[in-house]
């Protein structure tokens, strides 16, 4: 079994190509396009979701054979036709001009693997079965978004505000660490997670008064 080195990649800005014009390549130029990636697919035709995503600005296509310099300047590449000798040519182009490459459904043509995630804003949890088992891949994630609920992304997002402030306001490093650590106990968490956004966002901040608080009482 090939073992994998996790990590998330920094495309943001970054050229990326997928080469299909289906279904498959419409959800892989999403995932790439909220990843911030500017993203081209190449195929003779294009499904609907395609079409739909370049009119939303989120892809450019183009209507063509794949020519292997479709891939100059490219950070990453995804090749996703049901042709395997068009996605052999792909690879072998990306190949040549050391380019990161993922041909589906074809493990030992793919420097890396997609993952099935779950997002939450700004968390992220990628689970991977090394390529061994997608459906168990796809189980998993559906357990965790069922635990992980869309409250998570408000919490985040307050959290996010948070840290700007207590970076400004509370200068001894040890104090920083437990006021975060306090914003992220179990409970609290908990609460916060399962409350309307309006109601969340008073009780964190609520908390957070109490805490810098709590740490301005100790210099005086």
């Amino acid at each position: 079994m090939k073992a994998y080195y996790p990590v998330y990649l920094d495309i943001e800005g970054k050229k990326c190509v997928v080469v299909g014009g289906g279904a498959v390549a419409a959800r892989k130029v999403a995932s790439l396009a909220e990843a911030g990636a500017e993203v081209t697919a190449v195929s003779p035709a294009f499904c609907p979701a395609l079409r739909e995503q370049a009119r939303r600005g989120r892809a450019t296509l183009k209507r063509k054979r794949f020519e292997s310099r479709d891939l100059d300047g490219a950070f990453v590449v995804i090749a996703c036709t049901d042709d395997r000798g068009v996605n052999d040519r792909v690879y072998r182009a990306a190949k040549q001009r050391a380019i990161l490459v993922n041909v589906v459904d074809s493990a030992e043509q793919c420097d890396f693997i997609m993952p099935s995630v779950v997002s939450r804003g700004g968390l992220n949890i990628a689970i991977s079965t090394s390529g061994i088992s997608p459906a168990l891949s796809r189980r998993i994630r559906e357990d965790l978004e069922k635990r992980y609920g869309r409250g998570y992304a408000v919490f985040l997002s307050l959290m996010g505000k948070c840290r700007e402030a207590v970076l400004r306001e509370v200068p001894v490093a040890k104090e920083r660490k437990k006021i975060f650590e306090a914003l992220t106990e179990r409970d609290f968490v908990s609460k916060i997670t399962s409350q309307p956004p309006r109601d969340a966002k008073r009780h964190f901040e609520d908390k957070l008064k109490m805490l810098l608080a709590g740490v301005r009482s100790n210099h005086v």
